[in-house]
């Protein structure tokens, strides 16, 4: 698959990818300013382990799970991830941030994000499927499961 378009996808996904393939990476919700000015929204973010997998010459697919990580905030929730279970193997500690340690920033969890990014002749077609928070939609558990996920 053509580079440039990997790259335009990826710089839409906007996340902050560290290393290369397997890593971790965070996202904040919506609103560009990690301090909240209304009452009326939260700020939300998570932290995902993510990977960029080619494969087939004109298909790519990324996806992104969050584990459970301890990053010192107040609510301090342990997280079971309920569709891929093999991202609960995976737990740490981190320094985070100081309004995520102060509480001012509420913290999600992506139990799946995916992207099936497919190059055809005359453009780019691209699948989106999510389930984030404690919210897992029927047809894509029962899809999961029949890929053995």
């Amino acid at each position: 698959m053509n580079k440039f378009y990997i790259q335009i996808v990826l710089f839409l996904l906007t996340i902050s990818i560290y290393m290369n393939n397997k890593t971790l990476a965070i996202e904040l919700g919506p609103g560009e300013d990690a301090t909240p000015e209304s009452t009326y929204h939260y700020l939300t973010y998570f932290y995902a382990l993510a990977t960029k997998v080619e494969i087939s010459e004109n298909k790519t697919i990324v996806v992104m799970t969050s584990a459970n990580i301890n990053d010192h905030n107040p609510s301090n929730k342990k997280y079971k991830n309920e569709i891929v279970k093999s991202a609960n193997l995976f737990e740490t500690d981190i320094d985070s941030e100081d309004d995520i340690k102060q509480g001012k920033l509420k913290k999600t969890f992506a139990n799946l994000i995916g992207y099936l990014i497919e190059k055809r002749d005359r453009y780019i077609h691209v699948i989106y499927v999510d389930s984030i928070g404690r919210h897992c939609y029927g047809f894509l558990k029962v899809l999961l499961e029949k890929l053995y996920i």
